[in-house]
């Protein structure tokens, strides 16, 4: 879906390189944040995390993507400003599929799912 909004908006608006590349750097920022989205829920299951940071992990990228998101209002890349926009709303549909849709169970801390 994310790959779609992106290509969509990047043809529709700006179909030129720097918009294209703008749309690949987002797309792959985008799996990098559900990565470290991933790695956030695991440690915050353990009784003694790994990575005792772990919880500043949300808040930077909120920070982060309000910076963008202004930098890409002002410079006008309509891609980079609809890849900002989904990237600040995924923690929440995160959190919303975690509790509502797929709960995190035991074993797949032990299994690898």
């Amino acid at each position: 879906m994310v790959v779609i909004v992106l290509c969509c908006v990047t043809y529709f608006f700006h179909n030129d390189l720097v918009n294209w590349i703008t749309c690949a750097a987002m797309l792959i920022t985008f799996n990098h944040g559900i990565i470290g989205d991933r790695l956030q829920e695991r440690q915050a299951r353990m009784d003694k995390p790994t990575v005792e940071c772990y919880y500043k992990l949300n808040r930077l990228f909120y920070q982060k993507e309000v910076l963008w998101i202004t930098v890409f209002l002002l410079s006008g890349n309509y891609a980079a400003i609809a890849g900002s926009v989904m990237f600040f709303l995924y923690p929440f549909w995160r959190k919303f599929y975690r509790r509502k849709i797929k709960p995190l169970n035991v074993m797949e801390d032990f299994t690898g799912i």
